[in-house]
């Protein structure tokens, strides 16, 4: 992959997710630029917010486009179809993209958004749910003029940028969330530090196991799958998981395929026995099998990999790095 080349600018930018970072628009603008580095058909990109509730697009970063004015304005969308946006994931869109979602604007945002985006013959679109409300969006164009275009690792390699933006924001809203409860309550200074101490060392070390399983995947591709290499690596390095098992729908019970953390497993066909929410995740018991599981991602419709959740005190973290940690191995996974 053309990614092995720039592989310590990744780590390096994966790193900056983690730590303090003071200019979040620097920090945009240097993944879009790796971005279009790494992805060699690239000529221009874009990271947008959509904020589905306002039905509005917000540009974060852009390289090649006019991103001095495009950021001073938000974007009305006046018919939003979310389903159309998340059927175009990942894929190319042939032609000028603007001028195929057009009929999504009136005439003078079109206007005004032809005077800021450069024309272009071919784009891929990523996006990502941060929420119901917010999207994130990763638009890679290839010139109109241009002769070049996305390759198969094109596709492969965008899903990667875009994850790395979405565990950005995620952090830095789960920091700011920390930070205003802080202030919301008569904490000892002390107290207060050891708190954020305790999430920015679990933040590095889940950066880490990231990285490890984005560099896997670099340099093995999709053969990986949900092989055991990715699972084990999961299983020891993420504290809040004991361990995983990949199972496959049959009727109304389930066959396990195979296991991660288990000992002289007997069992191999299990039934629910209850699901539920808890601590705003949503939590898988069984019949045959004790301890909470979380389905990390389906794999097809009928077989998915489950972790099951360590009965530990409530982690700071736990939560959001549950949905990121799902979010990573559906880079192994989804085609």
């Amino acid at each position: 992959m053309y990614i092995n080349d720039n592989l310590q600018e990744l780590v390096k930018l994966l790193e900056d997710t983690y730590d303090h970072v003071e200019n979040v628009d620097e920090y945009f603008e240097k993944l879009v630029q790796l971005a279009i580095k790494v992805i060699p058909e690239t000529d221009y990109a874009s990271l947008i917010m959509l904020l589905a509730d306002q039905k509005k697009l917000n540009w974060f970063a852009a390289i090649g486009h006019d991103i001095k004015k495009l950021s001073k304005f938000s974007f009305h969308i006046k018919d939003l179809d979310l389903k159309e946006l998340k059927s175009i994931n990942g894929k190319v869109i042939e032609g000028n993209a603007l001028e195929k979602f057009k009929h999504h604007f009136t005439f003078n945002e079109i206007k005004k958004l032809k005077e800021l985006l450069k024309p272009n013959k071919q784009s891929i679109v990523y996006t990502l749910e941060l929420d119901e409300k917010y999207y994130l969006i990763l638009s890679l164009d290839i010139s109109e003029n241009s002769e070049k275009s996305f390759s198969n690792e094109s596709k492969e390699l965008i899903k990667i940028f875009a994850n790395i933006a979405y565990i950005f924001i995620k952090f830095k809203l789960k920091e700011e969330k920390l930070n205003e409860s802080m202030k919301n309550t008569i904490i000892e200074r002390e107290k207060y530090e050891r708190l954020r101490k305790e999430f920015l060392s679990k933040a590095k070390a889940f950066k880490d196991i990231l990285i490890k399983l984005i560099s896997i995947y670099i340099n093995e591709g999709r053969k990986t799958l949900y092989s055991d290499e990715i699972l084990k690596h999961i299983v020891a390095n993420v504290p809040f998981i004991e361990r995983a098992l990949i199972i496959e729908m049959k009727k109304d019970k389930f066959n396990i395929l195979n296991e991660i953390g288990y000992e002289g497993l007997n069992v191999k066909e299990i039934s629910i026995k209850d699901m539920y929410r808890k601590n705003n995740i949503n939590m898988i018991t069984f019949n045959e099998l004790s301890g909470e599981y979380f389905e990390l991602t389906s794999i097809d419709e009928n077989t998915c990999i489950l972790i099951e959740i360590k009965e530990e005190k409530e982690d700071l973290l736990m939560d959001m790095e549950l949905e990121v940690l799902s979010d990573i191995i559906n880079i192994f996974i989804k085609k």
